[in-house]
């Protein structure tokens, strides 16, 4: 009896052995990188993003984060310990992805939060603005805002001018500042009109008088005649679907109302990019506003 266990334990051990032989013998082996695979690591663009930013809001900075947009964790303060009025501090991150963009985020020790949320990877100047020396909306600048005199505000001039900056679909809008000793823009204010689905987007005033004759008589049927600024949202929001848009419209058309103020029409003579501007027609926003430069002359 003895004897036959021992043969049975003896067998059982050889089946398992052979079991245990053919797993391992059938695994699937780890695929090795393909060209492919090793390319499109390979396409990744980098290039440095550096920031040199300055406090111009008149009182101290007690936050200062650059937030990754791909991402929720603030990450560094670059302003711990106080960040006083006219103080810089820079802020290099090496070379990075050049697809990643980023949001500039600040509080003063008043209260006074701002952010700028499309700042892309490149080497910049940034200067935080008080609420009276901002841009439109926009919270900070790519140039040094002006010093106040004690003589009092420089003369100015308000021009604008309407154009075909994006194709015959609409019609732009620049609104410009300008001052009258210098030729420097002051501030400048973009938009666009277009006939919008009726539902979801608000018509410019009168778009609902349909009587004979009245302004909106002729809108074609379903169809406003909007901002595109002011509708940002369902705008940014179709674009996204239609094309593929990354930014709301909104934020680049104020992106170049911030790169604009500050320089003069000669300055913008041959931009064809601005910074948090993703729109593909940049260039020809920037020549609208030079062309409304040439109106307050």
């Amino acid at each position: 009896m003895n004897k036959f266990l021992k043969a049975a334990a003896a067998v059982a051990l050889t089946t398992s052995l052979v079991a245990c032989s053919n797993n391992s013998s059938t695994a699937e082996p780890t695929p090795a990188p393909t060209e492919e695979t090793k390319e499109e690591v390979a396409e990744v663009e980098l290039a440095k993003a550096s920031y040199t930013v300055t406090n111009a809001t008149g009182e101290s900075v007690k936050e200062l984060y650059l937030v990754d947009n791909a991402g929720s964790d603030k990450g560094k303060n670059y302003a711990e310990g106080g960040l006083a009025d006219g103080e810089t501090v820079e802020i290099d991150l090496g070379e990075i992805d050049k697809s990643l963009s980023f949001t500039l985020d600040f509080t003063t020790e008043g209260g006074y939060n701002g952010k700028f949320e499309t700042l892309h990877v490149e080497e910049a100047p940034i200067w935080l603005l008080n609420k009276d020396d901002m841009t439109g909306a926009t919270m900070i600048s790519f140039t040094e805002p002006e010093e106040k005199g004690a003589a009092g505000e420089a003369s100015v001039k308000v021009a604008a001018k309407y154009g075909a900056a994006h194709g015959t679909k609409c019609f732009s809008s620049a609104v410009v500042v300008v001052n009258a000793t210098d030729g420097t823009i002051v501030d400048a204010f973009l938009d666009e009109y277009q006939f919008m689905n009726a539902e979801g987007n608000t018509g410019v005033p009168n778009s609902d008088a349909t009587a004979d004759g009245d302004f909106a008589t002729n809108y074609p049927e379903g169809k406003v005649l909007g901002s595109k600024k002011v509708n940002h949202e369902a705008y940014s929001a179709h674009m996204k679907e239609a094309a593929g848009a990354t930014t709301d419209i909104k934020a680049s058309y104020e992106a170049i109302e911030a790169f604009i103020a500050g320089k003069t029409a000669a300055d913008l003579a041959d931009v064809d990019a601005v910074t948090g501007s993703t729109l593909a027609d940049t260039a020809n926003y920037v020549k609208s506003v030079v062309n409304a430069v040439e109106n307050s002359k």
